[in-house]
């Protein structure tokens, strides 16, 4: 994959040769693509009893109380003054259902630092919230819920929905807290210890507002698992970050915090309900389980393949559970209509359904649907319906690239004068002669790189990462494909990378042996704005400075920031797809 920074180009002959004179421009990501299961399917299950569960029900009141144990937080206005900010019955997640409240924080506003003098539940230095049992926190699961009536502004100081930590702290990102904040609209930051963030959850675009969101963190001492769901959709995998052995000491007397950190200046603005803290970390059916239970247990689409947690998840079937759960709310309801749309076209008559549990009944079915079509990006909406009436909506986006395409990664370009690897390992530390891990690139043989300001702070996959001179390659934060997720498995440690710092004139050489075909080219792209990226074919001179190439054709990127990624197809100067004879060893 490539993390770059890259512009518009020179108009260039058909052929020419390499030069590296452009200017630095925009932000960009590149991952370069040549194209030409079994599900377990279960009852979903909450994780255990929390510790910490506060539901807001105690409305008239400016205490709010831990259900679990007694536990009592205080709840503010912005002045900082005790003030019942319990919303009316009916405003919680499930107050349709059972009337039920939630905490109404919209009179909060938003500006260019964040949100300021906004309201929020606290308490200060309890030793009884530090009795948690167990002490020393080293693996949790969180919940919460919340509506926002706005969202955050870009990229500035946003809300605070958590923060649990010894003392009193300031803030999250210090020792001993866990927490989790807003960064942009459309990405969460979690916080363990005093990481800045520690994991990070990246939407495709801005979540909605007025809508009921579902959040789940959980901790298993090895990975950092970020869920999100709604009240209609089941919770997904969002992101799994790789961070081992965090702990977080509460000592003697611990503070939390919900919906504003301490000072009040970091405010969330909307409705919040339903926050739970479990000392233990559960699995995906354990979240779910949370989730249906305070959603109010309508029917569910669960377990569902491909899933959009890899990309490639290559096959010609689409597979889920409906579920209607057996909660607090009731006993399971039959499935009464199952509606599937792909791609905006409803195939619902084209699905196999199969009943599972007690004959007779219809609250867990699998659902089948043959057909995906191949090599493109697929959206899938799935509609139940129960026989109350309740609708439960899930979708999900993935790609559907076959993973027999050729395919290479943007960082593991040509190294020492025009050497290559095919089908390379991927290692977390040298050694491996079938790794690129710390092989150099030849400047203006293998790359060509502009000087910027500035390094990239990130463990080096290839050399150079924080030299400006050289092409860099961070770590990525794009979804992983699954030829690298299995390669993880391997090596815990292996770190997924990119390019960054891409100017227009900047280069790489990728040699490698093709099967001989023609074949169409597919980047995996992001940008803060937009850009064009040539693909070219080098006739002569590889392996030396003095190169003559062809140029194919140009992806053109457009985006609104470097985190959310797109496959882009390689267009001709006719605007259709551009076609590249390749066979046997050959450089592009």
């Amino acid at each position: 994959m490539k993390h770059t920074k890259v512009g518009r180009p020179p108009v260039c002959p058909a052929v020419s040769t390499r030069s590296a004179t452009e200017k630095l421009s925009l932000l960009a990501r590149l991952w370069l693509v040549i194209c030409a299961g079994i599900l377990i399917f279960s009852s979903a299950a909450h994780a255990q009893t929390p510790i910490l569960r506060f539901s807001f029900e105690d409305g008239g009141l400016t205490t709010t109380t831990n259900t679990q144990n007694g536990f009592v937080l205080t709840t503010f206005n912005a002045a900082g003054t005790a003030t019942d900010i319990h919303g009316p019955p009916g405003s919680g997640i499930s107050g349709q259902l059972d009337n039920n409240r939630s905490l109404l924080m919209t009179n909060a506003s938003y500006v260019a630092s964040g949100g300021v003098n906004g309201p929020g539940a606290s308490t200060t230095s309890s030793s009884a919230l530090a009795a948690i049992p167990g002490g020393t926190i080293t693996t949790f699961t969180a919940t919460e819920w919340f509506k926002s009536s706005v969202l955050p502004p870009a990229n500035s100081l946003l809300g605070r929905m958590f923060i649990l930590g010894a003392g009193n702290p300031a803030d999250l990102n210090a020792a001993n807290t866990i927490g989790m904040k807003w960064q942009n609209p459309n990405q969460w930051y979690v916080s363990i210890a005093n990481g800045n963030p520690t994991a990070q959850a990246n939407f495709s675009a801005n979540l909605p507002t007025n809508t009921w969101l579902f959040m789940g963190i959980v901790y298993d001492s090895t990975n950092v698992m970020i869920y999100q769901g709604s009240d209609t959709a089941s919770a997904k995998l969002i992101s799994t970050t790789f961070a081992p052995g965090l702990s977080t000491s509460l000592g003697g007397s611990a503070s939390l915090y919900i919906g504003n950190r301490s000072g009040r200046q970091r405010a969330y603005v909307g409705w919040i309900d339903e926050f739970r803290f479990y000392t233990n970390a559960t699995t995906a059916n354990g979240i779910e389980g949370i989730r249906e239970q305070s959603a109010g247990g309508g029917p569910v689409a669960v377990n569902y393949f491909p899933d959009g947690l890899s990309l490639q998840q290559a096959t010609n079937k689409f597979v889920f559970n409906a579920l209607s759960p057996n909660g607090v709310w009731g006993p399971s309801v039959n499935i009464t209509n199952i509606q599937l749309t792909l791609n905006g076209v409803d195939v619902s008559s084209q699905l196999v359904l199969v009943t599972n549990g007690t004959a007779g009944t219809s609250t867990n079915i699998t659902a089948s649907y043959l057909g995906l079509p191949p090599n493109q990006v697929n959206t899938v909406v799935m509609t139940l319906v129960d026989a109350n009436g309740k609708i439960g909506t899930s979708s999900v986006t993935f790609d559907n690239y076959n993973p027999t395409n050729f395919v290479w990664e943007a960082e593991e370009f040509d190294f020492n004068g025009g050497q290559f690897i095919d089908n390379a390992d991927y290692t977390s530390t040298s050694g491996d002669p079938n790794s690129y891990y710390g092989l150099d690139s030849v400047a203006t043989v293998d790359t060509a790189k502009i000087t910027v300001s500035g390094g990239v702070n990130a463990t080096d996959y290839r050399a150079g990462a924080t030299d400006n001179t050289k092409t860099q390659t961070p770590a990525g934060t794009d979804l992983p494909r699954q030829r690298f997720v299995n390669l993880a498995l391997a090596d815990p440690n292996v770190v997924d990378h990119v390019i960054a710092n891409y100017s227009s004139s900047d280069w790489q050489n990728y040699t490698r042996t093709f099967p001989a075909g023609n074949y169409n080219v597919y980047g995996r792209l992001s940008t803060a704005s937009s850009g064009t990226l040539t693909f070219s074919k080098v006739l002569s001179g590889q392996g030396t400075s003095s190169q003559t190439i062809t140029n194919i054709g140009t992806f053109t990127v457009t985006g609104i920031s470097t985190v959310n990624y797109g496959w882009v197809p390689l267009k001709n100067s006719l605007g259709n797809l551009a076609v590249i004879n390749l066979g046997g060893v050959s450089t592009v």
